[in-house]
């Protein structure tokens, strides 16, 4: 029942895999 917190984590290792180093701006979805 803790979706929520699972999919933050996930969001976040998604981000920093997905995420370039150049703080990119194609990265600004949201």
């Amino acid at each position: 029942m803790s979706t929520a917190l699972l999919y933050q984590e996930n969001r976040a290792l998604n981000e920093m895999v997905l995420r370039p180093p150049l703080e990119g701006g194609s990265s600004k979805k949201r």
